[in-house]
């Protein structure tokens, strides 16, 4: 849930976004960034540009996709370089559709590669009853490389390499997932802790056809409710 009155709004338009509060929204072409704990209601299209979200701030970003149409040629559309959380939340009724070109994603042997159409370096989390479309050509559909939560959306990925990705962890308590991948569908790939590397389904509806695992973890995989259908 969110406040939509204490909301700043963000309308997304090639080469004339705006935002109603410019306070914590700077606009340089087509590359939207997002600099404070809030809440942010965007809308809108760009068909070559970029959202980031890079909050020194204490708090939660909110993003609220209500209606959005964005692809990026050469970047991740969805860039989170750093904020305590950040929680996508997808409008009642919405559809949003998220793209890249070949070759935008950054080589994954970096550390902290922007890696994937929809990409996190902190938490993530995704909720709401909308529609989420994600596309990427050559690389992961949606990645944290801290933990990432579903909780809800009508999801969709088709990607080049991995399908979703949480490095932490990956938690899918709700929505329906439909994911069409090259390599992994869900995978948690954190090595260096015993407690983290995990995927945990406890009441999504998750649908896979890959290329490689369904499943790709370092500890365990834990199915509570829902459903996991994979063809790998």
């Amino acid at each position: 849930s969110y406040d939509e009155s204490d909301a700043t709004t963000i309308t997304l338009a090639d080469g004339a976004s705006t935002a109603s509060d410019d306070g914590a929204v700077t606009i340089s072409g087509d590359t939207v960034t997002i600099t404070a704990a809030g809440t942010y209601v965007l809308t809108g299209s760009l068909s070559d540009g970029q959202v980031i979200v890079d909050s020194e701030s204490d708090g939660e970003v909110v993003l609220v996709f209500d209606g959005v149409d964005l692809t990026s040629e050469s970047d991740s559309p969805l860039l989170v370089t750093q904020a305590d959380e950040t929680t996508i939340v997808l409008a009642d009724g919405s559809r949003n559709v998220f793209s890249d070109g070949a070759g935008s994603a950054s080589d994954d042997e970096e550390e902290d590669a922007a890696n994937a159409t929809l990409f996190s370096s902190d938490d993530l989390t995704i909720a709401g009853s909308g529609a989420l479309t994600v596309t990427s050509l050559e690389a992961d559909g949606i990645t944290s490389k801290d933990g990432l939560v579903v909780l809800g959306g009508d999801i969709t990925v088709e990607a080049g390499d991995d399908g979703i990705r949480g490095k932490d962890y990956l938690a899918l308590y709700g929505g329906s997932i439909t994911i069409s991948a090259v390599g992994d569908g869900l995978k948690s790939d954190n090595d260096s802790d015993a407690t983290m590397g995990y995927v945990l389904v406890d009441g999504a509806e998750i649908v896979a056809d890959v290329g490689d695992d369904g499943v790709s973890v370092t500890t365990d995989v834990l199915v509570v409710s829902g459903s996991l259908d994979l063809s790998a």
